[in-house]
């Protein structure tokens, strides 16, 4: 079942407190996000707002070794009870951090997109090609970043394209080579809820997050749309949604 959430990075006790009032102050859902290793120091102080966080973004470099039994991704898993993350795809060994993820059919794992190939990183087109076999299994896919794609190329029909390999999607705008603006719910490059409509109304559909990933200074811009998607989200599930799905949102309206 589709959620919507927001993206939070966490790197300070500041970061910590307003996780606590997007989880139990607003109660929302929050992908809880770490950009770098030395982060992760914070994760014991967000724990008790675990019931509100639906997915982790890894932090970067993380390697094969942190993948495997008893590694830093499984020390996430359990101290969240989540199934769901979200990575950068610049690590030397992505090929057998895949490999061990499918493998081991523990949790799911969604690659980033980026903007351009260059080292490191790896464009919607690249990772389809690299992985494409593996994003059709329940625990690799691909998470399409609105701001890290060409606007050129950001149409219905390219997304529609990249939907059967499509778990996540990181929503934002980026206009002159600004990233992770607020999106614009009346319309500016492209129109953001006619895209994500489009999406979430396809059949046999596999995206099961859709994050506003914001800029920190649009705090309080995140907190408005996500209301504005969540109920995009019931209105799309109530119309073409499995009969489960129609049935959970009406009794749990929300």
């Amino acid at each position: 079942m589709i959620r919507g959430s927001v993206s939070w990075f966490v790197s300070s006790d500041k970061d910590v407190e307003v996780i606590k009032g997007l989880t139990s102050g607003y109660k929302v859902n929050v992908q809880l996000a770490f950009y770098e290793k030395k982060d992760l120091v914070f994760t014991e102080k967000c724990i008790p707002h675990k019931n509100r966080i639906s997915s982790i973004h890894l932090p970067k470099h993380l390697t094969r070794q942190d993948y495997l039994e008893g590694g830093i991704v499984d020390n996430l898993r359990q101290q969240f009870d989540v199934d769901f993350f979200v990575v950068h795809p610049w690590a030397d060994d992505l090929d057998r951090i895949v490999d061990v993820v499918v493998e081991r059919e523990m949790y799911c794992l969604c690659l980033e997109t980026f903007k351009v190939s260059k080292k490191g990183g790896r464009n919607a087109l690249d990772l389809l090609a690299m992985y494409g076999r593996q994003f059709i299994t329940p625990f690799v896919g691909m998470c399409v970043d609105f701001s890290h794609i060409e606007t050129s190329v950001l149409s219905v029909e390219f997304l529609k394209g990249l939907l059967p390999y499509t778990k996540m999607i990181h929503l934002s705008t980026r206009r002159e080579g600004v990233q992770h603006l607020p999106v614009d719910l009346k319309k500016t490059d492209f129109h953001a809820p006619t895209l994500i409509t489009e999406l979430l109304k396809s059949k046999n559909n596999p995206i099961r997050e859709v994050v506003l990933e914001y800029a920190k200074e649009y705090y309080k811009t995140q907190i408005r749309d996500i209301f504005w998607l969540n109920d995009a989200i019931i209105r799309l599930r109530r119309r073409f949604g499995t009969e489960e799905e129609k049935e959970a949102t009406w009794r749990n309206k929300k």
